[in-house]
């Protein structure tokens, strides 16, 4: 069992030094990034930052990941963003993909949108030329939408004209005067849909209520979910024990690359997110396209097997910075193995936590790939010069 992790080990590191390289040549990352107005970018932008501003142009795809996503100028292409706050007041001439807690769209937007968010609003200054899909606590639609619309929110609003029709699962739907939809509005929820006069819909109107189960069904569900329960706890435990285990072996076999790739984590935090970011979803999309070819199968399967294995490796070194921050909040010094174990503890009971846990294990993930993919390639650089790889 030592000799299959050393291999994977080994296999790992080896199989990531040269993917950085490739994605750093397409990637802007820094505390913050700006597109002034009148610069044009005639390819595809990769950016990260703490705030990463676009007034200019790009004639390409952006993927944006940071803390503030602002748009106020031309993407001709798709925009794909994550962050704590994403608007967007110019054009994107494609589609809109965006994550984050607060979104603002009152720009163009040339295709679809699909958006998940605390907080979304797509004002009347705005205009959607193909189907909306959006998931938030509050959803404002008060743009023009070319299509339809497909939604899960706890208080949706829709103000303006819809080209097709409206499917939702809501808390509360409301409908202004100003609102046309073209098509059928179905809604699944426990209260009547606002209908003021003035606002219309052109096909039928149709409220379902959400599914009520009874005693027997509801101790069925009760008992599954326990069983769940009990066996997500038991995975979690063995998945922290086998991370354990791998991280001892990676710090005795590799102690200076693994506390570098900590310190990575710590100083460069949101280089890590972002890289590891690009990485999660541009290998996905590598490997189905080698798989479409007889050659590049083997090279598929290789990639996905190291994108696998840094998925894994990933929390082990979130783990140790996590650690090692709270044994010094203690004021108690310790070693890097004590300072894995007790990362490893807190972060499993934080996963643990519903909806939070879920979305905690995502944010290390990609922290630990970026920060691990750096640390890989800045090691092999520094073997390189001094002649040892």
């Amino acid at each position: 069992m030592r000799k299959l992790w050393l291999i994977i080990t080994a296999l790992a590191i080896f199989f990531t030094a040269s993917v950085p390289a490739v994605v750093a040549q397409r990637v802007i990352s820094e505390e913050n990034i700006i597109i002034p107005t009148g610069r044009t970018i005639d390819q595809d932008l990769f950016a990260t930052g703490k705030t990463v501003i676009i007034s200019g142009t790009v004639n390409g795809d952006v993927y944006a990941a940071g803390g503030n996503i602002i748009v106020e100028g031309t993407i001709n292409g798709d925009l794909l963003a994550a962050g704590g706050v994403v608007n967007v007041s110019g054009t994107v001439s494609q589609d809109i993909r965006a994550a984050g807690g607060q979104i603002e769209v009152s720009g163009n937007v040339g295709n679809s949108l699909t958006v998940a968010g605390g907080s979304v609003t797509v004002s009347s200054n705005a205009e959607v030329g193909g189907s909306v899909v959006a998931a938030g606590g509050n959803l404002t639609l008060q743009s023009p939408i070319g299509r339809g619309i497909t939604a899960s929110a706890g208080n949706m609003t829709v103000g303006n004209s819809v080209g097709g029709n409206v499917l939702a699962a809501v808390g509360s739907l409301s409908l202004t005067p100003n609102a046309n939809v073209n098509g059928n509005l179905t809604y699944i929820s426990t209260a009547r849909a606002n209908i003021p006069e003035g606002a219309r819909v052109g096909g039928t109107v149709e409220r379902q209520q959400p599914p009520v189960t009874d005693r027997e069904a509801r101790e069925t569900v009760r008992e599954m979910a326990e069983a769940w329960r009990n066996l997500a706890i038991t995975a979690i435990i063995v998945d922290l024990l086998a991370s354990f285990i791998l991280g001892v072996i990676l710090l005795r076999l590799l102690p200076f690359y693994t506390r570098t790739v900590a310190d990575i984590i710590r100083n460069r935090f949101w280089a890590s997110l972002g890289i590891g970011f690009l990485i999660l979803i541009l290998v996905p999309i590598a490997v189905v396209v080698l798989l479409m070819s007889v050659v590049g199968i083997p090279l598929a399967l290789i990639l996905l097997a190291w994108y696998l294995v840094d998925l894994y490796l990933a929390k082990i070194f979130v783990a140790v910075v996590l650690g090692r921050w709270i044994l010094a909040v203690l004021e108690r010094g310790a070693s890097d193995i004590l300072s894995l174990l007790v990362g490893l503890i807190v972060y499993g009971i934080l996963a643990a936590i519903p909806v939070i846990g879920p979305l905690l294990a995502l944010i290390v993930t990609v922290v630990g790939l970026g920060a691990k993919n750096i640390g890989t390639r800045e090691y092999y650089l520094n073997l390189r010069a001094k002649k040892i790889a």
